[in-house]
């Protein structure tokens, strides 16, 4: 099958071939802060065209997390480190009720996971991880990244 977006002159693609760009897939991503959380997946699909990866999920901790670790979440294909910014995601703490929801931002981390990140209290430009992620917690994240 084709890759699609690398064709060459004179190439024929079935229909199967071109309705299979751009279908949703589940994965199992990894998440860990310091130690790997046991979670709940909720779920976590991507879709892939050409280089660009798009990921959404939705994950319940069972455990908590190590504070001031990074959160880090598994990719389903391998990152080009061209990435930078790649989304946004929302914390939500549980048992801080309605005032613990956290906006967070992800960033490149490695070929294999991505990294979550929030604005410092008080500190516009500055970022990093003041969130402690607890049993009961659920972290939602729409991101989308350059595969390698």
């Amino acid at each position: 099958m084709a890759t699609f977006g690398t064709f060459v002159a004179g190439q024929v693609l079935t229909a199967a071939e071109l309705n299979g760009v751009g279908v949703w897939q589940d994965y199992t991503p990894s998440w860990t802060q310091g130690a790997t959380i046991t979670k709940t997946v909720n779920f976590a699909r991507y879709t892939q065209l050409n280089k660009l990866v798009i990921v959404n999920l939705k994950m319940t901790a069972s455990s908590a997390g190590t504070a001031s670790s990074p959160i880090l979440v598994g990719l389903p294909v391998s990152a080009s480190s061209n990435n930078s910014s790649m989304g946004l995601a929302f914390m939500f703490d549980i048992s801080a009720g309605d005032s613990g929801k956290e906006g967070l931002f992800s960033v490149y981390e490695s070929a294999t996971t991505v990294h979550f990140l929030q604005t410092r209290s008080g500190e516009t430009d500055k970022f990093g991880t003041n969130v402690t992620i607890a049993s009961g917690d659920i972290i939602s994240a729409t991101f989308t990244y350059e595969a390698s």
